[in-house]
């Protein structure tokens, strides 16, 4: 395998993995993206090799298809020294409610794929003793919360599978991060009324992510503001926060 330096980005269309890839790439990391849709890829990847001078490939990659997984990373002619994991679906809560394809999808994708897509790769990176490994959680899974628990249910699912590998991981090389977006203008949020003061931006994102590697932190919230809102949430009694339409 190559001696350089490589971020692998599951996922490589979404609004945050395109901006983390290319705040990798100014970081002088060689990129590979990995997505079902390799068409939409293509774009992004000139403007990397362009922009950042850096080497780029693009690899097709379905977070569903978890038989496919073991020979993906097999195949990989690289060591990911970064892999982002950035896939995911948000639907609205009713849709959610009322079509078990959505539920079954989300669950798919946020949770199956995830698990399995980190469980395939660690072996790679325990061999090497190496490698940092992003999740993307959400302040959703922080409590259920009427407005989006199914989605909130598959983050918080997340969560207790990143605190199991963190705590399989003391004492090796290899680092597992969890970020917290909270409130993004992306695509997938094309349309809600978000507000501002605790809305990031993509490349906000991207910039944390970057750093938590760099630093080797643990969870990361994007905006520190929603660590004290969702510690509020969490210490509120039931009974109380039963009555709100959170």
């Amino acid at each position: 395998m190559s001696q350089e330096k490589w971020a692998l980005v599951l996922g490589a269309n979404s609004d945050i993995a395109k901006s983390c890839a290319k705040k990798f790439a100014s970081n002088k990391l060689n990129i590979c993206l990995a997505s079902r849709d390799i068409d939409n890829c293509i774009a992004t990847a000139s403007d990397i090799e362009i922009r950042y001078e850096v080497k780029v490939s693009i690899v097709k990659f379905d977070a569903t298809d978890l038989s496919s997984h073991t020979e993906f990373f097999d195949s990989l002619d690289f060591f990911p020294d970064v892999t982002l994991v950035s896939f995911g679906v948000l639907y609205n809560q009713i849709d959610l409610e009322k079509n078990f394809q959505l539920r079954k999808e989300m669950v798919d994708v946020n949770l199956l794929g995830v698990i399995n897509s980190v469980e395939n790769l660690l072996p790679m990176l325990l061999k090497r003793n190496k490698g940092s490994l992003v999740l993307m959680g959400s302040a959703a899974g922080d409590r259920g919360k009427r407005s989006n628990y199914i989605y909130g249910s598959t983050k918080a699912a997340i969560e207790t599978y990143y605190e199991g590998v963190d705590h399989r991981l003391h004492n090796t090389g290899v680092r597992i991060i969890l970020i917290k977006p909270g409130f993004v203008e992306t695509k997938m949020t094309l349309g809600m009324d978000l507000p501002l003061v605790i809305t990031a931006s993509p490349h906000e994102v991207a910039k944390k992510v970057y750093n938590a590697v760099q630093k080797e932190k643990k969870v990361v919230y994007v905006r520190s503001i929603w660590r004290l809102i969702m510690l509020l949430i969490r210490l509120t009694p039931r009974f109380i926060f039963n009555k709100t339409s959170l």
